[in-house]
């Protein structure tokens, strides 16, 4: 598994796995009508600006089989910086 930072080519993969995600898993938690409801959201959904944007990195798993998984990653608060000392100037 690779993760790589995402294409604008990969928003209708995206939506896709989005969609067999929610329907795959939301069942364990959520009714039905919930999920069906849930899921439908992917159809309108823009990911291909969420991909471009650049407030944030979205980041997709791929593998043997093609894309399996995605996120966003945010760095505009880090939390938490350090440097080797020998780095200081």
């Amino acid at each position: 598994m690779e993760i790589r930072e995402a294409t604008p080519e990969d928003a209708e993969t995206v939506r896709e796995v989005h969609a067999d995600s929610i329907r795959g898993l939301g069942t364990e938690a959520y009714s039905e009508e919930q999920v069906d409801a849930w899921a439908a959201g992917c159809e309108s959904a823009d990911y291909a600006m969420a991909i471009e944007s650049v407030e944030d990195r979205f980041v997709v798993a791929e593998g043997g089989e093609g894309i399996h998984g995605f996120g966003t990653l945010s760095f505009d608060t880090p939390a938490f910086i350090s440097n080797r000392s020998e780095s200081r100037p």
